[in-house]
């Protein structure tokens, strides 16, 4: 059974709940089949463990949403000690027209970010520490939710960011002196990153009021601009061409009954194994 911290308001809506809520049951169905948990289950559920929020991106339904995250989990609990748990996180990022929302969808993201700290911050307090895994505009929502926890998280890792590349020095400087550990993974050969990213980036920030900047490339592209030398705490990987990591190569897919592709279980392992403390290389040990 997965868990999932639910920041969509009921039964799957495209808005935003008023408040989070967490939710348990079998993801992987084509029907998939969850119960929501009341704050004191999710209170008792995590008390003690190591918290891994996995965060999808931009474009999950809520469906798909459950299922890709059910398929990490499988994936990740091979390779993670049993005191820690993952937490599916399920937003309201869903593709509504193609290249016409996008641009908007910072919003949600930010507010989303919040709404999962102020739930964490409220009814995961036992919990022993939190880890955060994202994809994507999930990122956006990663690094807001850290921004705003009450706790330091121990490792964050995020993985075809789409935020821009110089977002760790401002807005989320604060981000990165709340985490212990940051990485992230970037690759060149990342089509969505490299045509539809800087277009609805410049839309945002001239339209919509987003306040980063309007000229940077991805972070999930071009890597972090990161200029604080001796500064261990943040290092990523910039995947080789010849890899050929595409926008959807990071995390399972959400369609029932798909496997887990090569590239995602490796992107696990590399997970697996900083979230553990074992640093950052890449191929990932098996």
């Amino acid at each position: 059974m997965t868990l999932y911290v639910s920041l969509r308001a009921g039964g799957g809506s495209r808005s935003m709940a008023a408040e989070a809520c967490m939710l348990d049951g079998d993801g992987r169905l084509k029907r998939p089949s969850v119960r929501r948990l009341s704050p004191q289950e999710a209170a008792a559920a995590v008390a003690g463990k190591t918290l891994v929020f996995v965060i999808h991106g931009f474009n999950v339904s809520y469906e798909s949403g459950l299922r890709s995250l059910a398929s990490l989990e499988s994936e990740l609990g091979k390779r993670l000690p049993e005191n820690y748990r993952m937490i599916g996180v399920l937003w309201p990022g869903d593709f509504i027209i193609p290249a016409i929302n996008y641009p908007g969808e910072w919003r949600d993201a930010v507010e989303s970010g919040r709404l999962l700290a102020r739930f964490a911050n409220r009814w995961m307090r036992a919990a022993s520490d939190v880890c955060f895994l994202s994809h994507s505009l999930g990122g956006r929502v990663a690094l807001e939710a850290v921004a705003h926890l009450d706790r330091k998280a121990a490792h964050v890792c995020l993985t075809a960011a789409a935020t821009d590349n110089d977002c760790l020095e401002a807005p989320y400087d604060v981000s990165v002196a709340n985490a212990d550990q940051m990485t992230w993974l970037a690759s060149k050969k990342d089509v969505v990153l490299k045509l539809a990213y800087p277009v609805g980036d410049w839309a945002g920030d001239v339209f919509l009021g987003d306040d980063d900047s309007a000229l940077r490339g991805a972070l999930g592209r071009h890597g972090a601009r990161w200029p604080r030398t001796g500064a261990d705490t943040v290092r990523g990987v910039r995947l080789a061409d010849g890899e050929k990591y595409g926008h959807g190569s990071y995390f399972p897919s959400g369609e029932f009954g798909a496997a887990p592709s090569p590239s995602s279980q490796a992107v696990a392992r590399f997970a697996a194994n900083f979230f553990k403390g074992g640093g950052r290389p890449w191929p990932p040990p098996p």
